[in-house]
């Protein structure tokens, strides 16, 4: 293919500067992958990355890089500036996915990720107050909209609101299908 010429595979040599722009909450992505490589700034303040396998590593390594690099089959200019990532998800025990940790309320998880990029408290500054783009594409399927916003939704509304963010929320890809329920009457 076109693509696996070698004068059109991307570089990954230019190293990006200045303070984050965009914030990615995901998974524990390789900070060593090559397309990766100095161009995150990973906060584990939870310590993801002691039960997190390589092998598994794959959602928010891939999320990572779609950012910094956008679809690898088009290349185009990286990022230019490096991106905060906070992990909050985890391996699953028995099967090969990454999951929100169910022993924690997915909003408290949420509300704390927040409040520690954008907000000082005590000696600790803010982690990353630069971020005006957070990534949040966990994808639960358990978690889908209905109809109603959801407490989490509210308090993205309200971090997005307080902090001028924009705040991308993906639903996922899940085989579940949804159909269109007319209100009742």
């Amino acid at each position: 293919a076109d693509f696996m010429q070698q004068d059109r595979l991307p570089q990954f040599d230019h190293v990006p500067s200045g303070p984050p722009r965009v914030g990615l909450l995901d998974g524990l992505p390789l900070a060593n992958h090559v397309a990766l490589r100095d161009r995150l700034i990973i906060d584990d303040v939870d310590d993801r990355a002691s039960d997190y396998p390589v092998s598994r590593q794959c959602h928010g390594t891939a999320m990572a890089s779609l950012i910094s690099h956008g679809d690898l089959s088009s290349p185009a200019s990286p990022s230019s500036s490096r991106i905060y990532v906070r992990p909050i998800l985890k391996p699953h025990e028995f099967v090969e996915e990454e999951i929100t940790p169910r022993d924690e309320l997915l909003i408290d998880l949420i509300h704390r990720a927040f409040q520690r990029m954008f907000q000082d408290v005590g000696e600790r500054n803010a982690a990353a107050p630069s971020v005006r783009i957070v990534n949040l594409s966990i994808g639960d399927p358990v978690r889908q909209f209905v109809r109603a916003l959801s407490p989490l939704a509210k308090l993205l509304d309200w971090f997005a609101h307080r902090y001028n963010l924009v705040i991308v929320v993906s639903a996922g890809n899940h085989d579940i299908r949804l159909e269109n329920i007319p209100a009742a009457a």
